[in-house]
């Protein structure tokens, strides 16, 4: 189910190892400007939104899904870190490399994944995202942020980050 969210809806869950009841994707709401401030909206080479997200693992890394990443060129992809809304804040970053996992399948999704080095680091006032001990959250909830649709029967996607 996961991977129809992220490729139906355009949306990266992100998944924090934080234990939380389980919400559904449809009925969102506005997120804190503080929830999540590494998270990255990724935005096509002209700024505008290409509907995906990441987060921050390094100062030069973005993790995000191979589906979001697809087709794309260094060139033809930037990303919005540092701000929770993903029109304006925070600072726009180019990418050097696109890495997506060798074993991704168009076909079945599995090993959705890659990686996005930045050109240059994020600010320093950017934080990390802390990808902890999944283990630990095996079989808990968890709380899912991104631009994604909230509703199905919304044709524009959000501004400020959702939860």
């Amino acid at each position: 189910m996961l991977n129809s969210i992220t490729y139906g809806s355009s949306l990266l869950c992100l998944l924090l190892s934080i234990p939380q009841p389980t919400h559904a994707l449809d009925g969102g709401s506005e997120a804190p400007t503080t929830a999540v401030p590494y998270t990255a909206a990724l935005l096509s080479s002209d700024e505008v939104f290409n509907k995906c997200a990441g987060v921050l693992i390094t100062p030069k890394t973005i993790l995000t899904t191979a589906s979001c990443v697809q087709n794309q060129t260094t060139s033809s992809l930037k990303a919005r870190v540092g701000s929770s809304d993903r029109t304006t804040g925070g600072t726009v970053v180019s990418f050097n490399k696109i890495l997506q996992h060798p074993k991704y399948s168009t076909k079945t999704w599995d090993y959705d994944i890659a990686l996005l080095s930045l050109s240059e680091a994020a600010p320093d006032s950017v934080p990390l995202a802390d990808l902890g001990n999944f283990s630990d959250v095996v079989g808990s909830g968890t709380t899912m942020y991104g631009w994604g649709l909230t509703n199905y029967s919304n044709t524009e996607f959000p501004k400020k980050l959702q939860k």
